[in-house]
């Protein structure tokens, strides 16, 4: 996983998610943006 361009960690995604937690949250988000694309980013209304 790079970090600021920088190499931090590596694994395979089973390891990486069970470990890192900056990883295991980019991995969701990613996850979130796919399901649907235009909620994961608009700020919420009110």
């Amino acid at each position: 996983m790079l970090d600021q361009g920088r190499l931090v960690t590596a694994g395979s995604h089973e390891e990486l998610y069970e470990t890192n937690e900056l990883y295991r949250r980019y991995w969701l988000l990613q996850s979130l943006e796919r399901e649907r694309p235009a909620e994961v980013f608009q700020p919420a209304a009110g």
